[in-house]
Order: C-alpha cells, then structure tokens, then sequence
C-alpha cells in the first residue's frame, strides 16, 4: 500500500471519528457548563440597536411615568439582593470586580419584565446572568396608570477582594 492511501485510510478511519466525538462532546460540556467560559447565552445582553439610544450616557436613566424618587427608593430597597449574589460569589473564591450597567423595564404593577445587561466590564458571563435574574424578582410599587412601562438603565459597580 502506498503512503498517501495509508495516511487518507489513517484519517478516515482514526481522526475523523475522533474528532467527531471530541465536538459532539465539548458542544455537551459547553451547554452543561455554569462557568465563566460557558457559551453566552445572548439574552441577557441588550443589543446594538436598543443601546443606540442611550450612547453615551451614564449614570441612571429613567423613562417613564414613575418619578426619579420613587425608582431610587425602588432599587435602594432591592439593590441588598445584588450586594448579597456579589458577596456569595466571592466567597465561592471568584474574583470580580468593575461595573456592569443593567437597562430593565417595569410595568404598571412593579414587576420587571425584561432585564438585560447594556456594558459591562466584569467579563463573568455567570455574575452577569446572575445580576439579570435577581434584578428580574425585584417588586417595585404599583402605579396608577396602568399603561405605563418604566424603563431603567442603572449602573452597578463592585469592588475586587
């Protein structure tokens, strides 16, 4: 048997099975993961279009029929459940720090219907899923107009230990 037919007898028959299972198994692990390098899931991230809006602004943005006040104390009430997600996280031995600012919407009830990341700077796909969900269970207080939507764009920062 000549050499080429034994190299491309070789490949077809060792490496590219191989390989196969290698990716069907690493696409597995990839979903199975909770780390940090699992594939993001692109959900929680605003996209470029609804940030076109917004360039260049930061600090807390609020639109809407809420008051400035009312949205503060909101989130001053509920913003101890992040601090507490942040402190677990950093007791489980990651290192963390920098900002993430976070767009949500609440509706007439004081519920948040969306929640997604607008710029962060954590680069820790598993905290920043995590800041989405515990801002997702935040209650603020019911408003009159029951039309309305309140759309919050608000930065949190947290510090490296």
């Amino acid at each position: 048997m000549n050499k080429k037919v034994l190299i491309a007898t070789m490949i077809l028959i060792i490496i590219i099975p191989t390989l196969a299972v290698e990716f069907i198994l690493g696409e597995k692990r990839a979903s199975n993961s909770a780390d940090s390098t699992a594939v993001k899931d692109e959900s929680i991230y605003a996209d470029s279009a609804e940030n076109a809006n917004y360039q260049g602004i930061r600090g807390q943005i609020i639109i809407g029929g809420r008051s400035r006040a009312s949205v503060t104390r909101g989130i001053d009430q509920n913003s101890n459940t992040i601090r507490k997600e942040y402190n677990n996280y950093i007791r489980q031995g990651n290192k963390l720090g920098g900002g993430a600012i976070v767009r949500f919407k609440i509706n007439s009830k004081g519920e948040i219907f969306e929640c997604k990341i607008v710029q962060s700077e954590l680069n820790d796909f598993v905290f920043e899923k995590n800041i989405v969900l515990t801002v997702k269970r935040w209650k603020f207080p019911e408003i009159q107009d029951e039309s309305d939507t309140t759309i919050v764009e608000y930065p949190f920062v947290f510090g490296q230990y």
